[in-house]
């Protein structure tokens, strides 16, 4: 009877088992103070339905019933449901027919009924727990290893069949399709690029006796940090919980995940109810129009980009104002018309979390170096963990040993400075060759890790973790300060080896697929063109329109390279106007200028009220996508988004040129781009091949970075960070350009570099 309600209190199950004073329930925390009991038996006990009548029905009978209920799908199924309760179970029709309509639970569980049946026979065979019980049956309740020993591993989704959204299980489709994916593209991207690694690894040294992972999170936490983690997360539960009841009690739907995040998304539109309007239209949303059709769950900056699908870029809207944004930014849609005045004054009753992408630079913003650091840790958290799993795959656990363990990345951190191994003259900036304030702008400081780890055994983690619980900071330094490094003379000999060290970079090749194609379903390495269009001037330049608030003091200046203001007296205004600007003060400059009704010399401002600029500049033919009319004349161009690769030829008579092929170019069909038709070509790179040269006397190892028609920009393989490093003034570190005839003259060739770090050269082309 106790377990018959929905839910029930650990204290009062703690009363009914005679739990003696001081003795707790391990699941009993601040945050949960009850467990579910068996919400199908608390429905159809219920006596407008079975009543106590339920209690008394065998199993086989109980599970027929519900098989039914959840099966009916028409009238004429709910008519035959009722009368089979009748006539089998005896009900009234009253009872039958409150019993046909009973809420059940929804979902599913992991197990299927064979599965099940066998864990219930021994769990009532034997007092034992559900882990006992499991291993009864021949099973483990967690360790999803086979008892087949792997060679080497295959894709993650044949393993982690748990974490994967389930594929088509058709033999003949590739493992993606087949077996389903992680929707995280980093988790995705890396158990791919660790599957390589230790399949590498295997083949040349056979399967490794032990693998240890960095976990990226902090050690055993304190209680008050435990405290403050379940204060966050019964504030989170509680809200929850009153969005079911309201969408339950006051909007008549159902309790679900789905549901919730709705009205989360709602509420998150402003404190007040009547504040809660649409962010692009300023309309208001009411209770009413949440699950009635009009309104959508849009990302803000476009998922397609962005690959964010965090709550802070979720935000609800009218359907209307979803279908007109599109795959773009709010700027990019209404940056520049009337509309944004609206949007603008309804920014403030969002979070700041959201605002901000509302900004002309919020994709900058986005793909910033601080923004994806806070995402990255995420996914490598999430990522550390699930490769534990798949990675234990390697092992049948017939030994009872524990190959596959966990290093916290704090002790690893930990360890490694007080070994000295942070400032390493190994890791160096490659043109000043001095030592380097941060290491992480050198990946090599992976490889320092890596070695920390392989030096750390289990009962140095226990000893350092059960200090941190103590104290957090101070207990866990005062051990890792104690810990003498490995050998005499490991530091030395770790710097030796990062010399020789060659970083494996992932290339990006991009796809193109021919049979796709002529399907009509061809995919892109990257956008096919901006989105800007550009108006056609018969002097052979281009034109486009851009908000002023977008502008930048570089926009304003006079340029022989870029683009300029077509009006040159906005120009001459605006350069007098916003002298000496910068950043806030530059865009109060834009601001007052377009509210001014006077300029300085008293005559009126024609440019009072501008919202828009309008930009020309010289767009090279290569560059330029032409959209012709009906009569076959250009109307209109395109700025080609980018570079598919960067390729070198040799003419006939020994010339040397390059040429870069556009994503554009390489997805149009028949497609060949050959300078001659007995041109040789030397030498053909994508974005983050690895090219070997020689510089300054030395060979060196780099890999590209950027593909530009003024040729490759480089960086040493050792170089992290490169294009926001490249682009910070403050920064010694700077790409090294090479065109045509200086890669030819640096004997520069691409080469291949394995997961080992293991360098392929093939050497100079004939």
């Amino acid at each position: 009877k106790t377990l018959s309600g929905m839910a029930l209190k650990l204290k009062a199950l703690g009363k009914a088992i005679k739990l003696h004073p001081g003795q707790t329930f391990t699941l009993e925390t601040a945050n949960r103070d009850a467990i579910s009991c068996d919400p199908v038996r608390a429905s159809l006990s219920h006596p407008d339905r079975y009543g106590a009548r339920w209690s008394t029905l065998d199993w086989g009978t109980q599970w027929e019933g519900i098989q039914r209920i959840r099966a009916v799908q028409s009238d004429q199924e709910h008519a035959n449901l009722v009368d089979w309760m009748m006539s089998e179970n005896g009900l009234d029709r009253e009872h039958a027919e409150a019993t046909a309509n009973a809420p059940l639970p929804e979902g599913y569980g992991r197990l299927g009924l064979t599965a099940t049946t066998q864990i219930f026979s021994a769990l009532e065979d034997r007092v034992c727990t559900y882990s006992d019980a499991v291993t009864v049956c021949g099973w483990h309740h967690s360790d999803g290893r086979t008892g087949e020993v792997l060679e080497q591993l295959p894709y993650y989704g044949e393993i982690l069949d748990r974490h994967v959204i389930p594929g088509s299980g058709i033999k003949a489709d590739d493992d993606i399709t087949r077996y389903g994916r992680i929707t995280n593209p980093t988790v995705h991207i890396g158990l791919n690029q660790l599957r390589r690694l230790v399949n590498r690894v295997i083949t040349v040294h056979g399967r490794p006796d032990e693998i240890v992972v960095e976990l990226a999170r902090d050690l055993k936490q304190s209680e008050d940090q435990k405290r403050e983690v379940q204060k966050i997360i019964k504030r989170n539960t509680d809200a929850a919980i009153a969005r079911g009841k309201k969408l339950v009690e006051d909007l008549g739907q159902k309790d679900t995940g789905a549901h919730r995040m709705i009205l989360r998304l709602w509420e998150d539109l402003g404190h007040d109810v009547m504040t809660r309007n649409c962010p692009y239209t300023g309309k208001r949303i009411s209770a009413t129009m949440l699950f009635d059709g009009s309104c959508d769950i849009d990302h803000i900056l476009p998922y397609s980009r962005t690959l964010d699908d965090s709550f802070a870029n979720r935000t609800l809207c009218l359907k209307e104002a979803n279908r007109q944004k599109g795959n773009k930014t709010p700027w990019e849609v209404w940056g520049d018309t009337p509309k944004w005045e609206v949007i603008a004054a309804n920014l403030t009753n969002l979070p700041d979390n959201k605002s901000w992408r509302f900004a002309p630079d919020a994709m900058e913003r986005f793909e910033g170096e601080n923004d994806f650091t806070a995402r990255a840790l995420k996914d490598t958290q999430y990522l550390s963990r699930i490769a534990r799993s798949y990675l234990d795959a390697l092992y049948d656990g017939g030994d009872g040993k524990s190959h596959v363990w966990v290093v916290p990345g704090r002790l690893t951190e930990m360890l490694r400075r007080h070994w000295g191994l942070n400032g390493l003259d190994a890791l160096t900036d490659s043109d000043a060759q001095t030592v380097k304030a941060k290491n992480r702008t050198d990946h090599r400081h992976h490889a320092i890790d890596a070695a920390v780890i392989a030096a750390t055994d289990r009962s140095l983690i226990k000893r350092i973790s059960d200090m941190a619980k103590r104290d957090e900071n101070a207990g866990a330094e005062e051990i890792a300060r104690s810990v003498p490094p490995p050998w005499e003379g490991f530091r030395n000999d770790i710097a030796t080896l990062m010399q020789r060290i060659i970083v494996s970079h992932r290339a990006d090749h991009g796809r193109i697929d021919s049979v796709a194609r002529k399907s009509g379903k061809d995919s892109t390495s990257g956008q096919l063109h901006n989105d800007t269009a550009y108006g056609l001037t018969d002097a052979g330049t281009v034109v486009s329109r851009k908000p002023l608030m977008s502008l930048k003091s570089n926009d304003i200046e006079v340029t022989s390279r870029g683009a300029n203001i077509r009006d040159p007296q906005l120009q001459k205004h605006l350069l007098r106007a916003t002298r000496g600007g910068d950043g806030k003060a530059f865009e109060k400059a834009l601001v007052d200028f377009a509210n001014t009704r006077k300029l300085p010399d008293n005559s009126d401002n024609p440019y009072f009220g501008l919202r828009r600029v309008r930009l020309e500049e010289t767009l090279r033919a290569s560059a330029r996508i032409e959209i012709r009319d009906q009569n076959g004349k250009p109307f209109k161009a395109y700025k080609g988004d980018s570079n598919h690769c960067y390729e070198i030829w040799c003419l006939p008579d020994g010339k040397i040129i390059a040429q870069v092929v556009t994503t554009f170019e390489t997805h149009q069909p028949g497609f060949e781009k050959k300078p001659h038709p007995a041109a040789k070509r030397l030498l053909r790179a994508f974005k983050r091949d690895m090219i070997a040269l020689e510089r300054d006397g030395r060979e060196i190892i780099c890999y590209v970075q950027k593909i530009k028609p003024a040729g490759l920009f480089l960086a040493p393989h050792t170089e992290a960070n490169a294009d926001a490093r490249d682009r910070d003034k403050e920064d010694s570190f700077k790409f090294i350009q090479m065109g045509a005839s200086t890669l030819f003259k640096a004997k520069a060739r691409r080469v291949h570099i394995d997961e080992m770090g293991r360098i392929r050269d093939p050497g100079l082309p004939n």
